[in-house]
């Protein structure tokens, strides 16, 4: 959700922090975030794994007929999970 321009800038972390911190607040229940993010954004996995996700087995097809384009490659989604200590 960060424009190129200002990744690096520690935007990113700070969006990232807000949404976890605005989830715990609004949702004391929830013991897990997941996400799902392309399988060829491997800079964006490893960032995910350093703000403590981990990568899952789980896959899901690209959405083609959420109108958001037909890929030039084969693209799929993988599952990323960060477990919240209570």
């Amino acid at each position: 959700c960060i424009a190129p321009e200002w990744q690096n800038t520690g935007y990113g972390k700070q969006v990232l922090n807000a949404a976890e911190l605005y989830v715990r607040k609004s949702n004391p229940a929830i013991r897990q975030y997941s996400m799902w993010v392309l399988n060829v954004r491997h800079e964006l996995i490893q960032y995910y794994v350093r703000r403590g996700y981990h990568l899952t087995e789980e896959v899901a097809e690209y959405p083609v007929d959420a109108n958001v384009g037909q890929p030039l490659q084969a693209l799929y989604l993988v599952r990323l999970v960060k477990q919240l200590i209570r």
